[in-house]
């Protein structure tokens, strides 16, 4: 697997802007929280950051 490909497991959060489905630009390891952050940017310019820990819990941000 590369090292920017999502999981079939895992799903693409959809621009909060537009509503698309925009590509993955950026993912590493937070080791303070142990989660697994990842980075979107849509064609709109929005950006979405998602970060997922050890239990699979899901969190999705809005920043830009």
């Amino acid at each position: 697997m590369n090292f920017l490909t999502i999981g079939l497991d895992e799903e693409i959060p959809d621009c909060q802007l537009c509503g698309n489905k925009p590509r993955l630009i950026c993912k590493t390891l937070d080791t303070k929280k142990g989660e697994t952050v990842r980075v979107f940017l849509c064609k709109c310019g929005g950006t979405t950051r998602t970060s997922r820990d050890q239990h699979e819990r899901s969190v999705q941000r809005q920043f830009g």
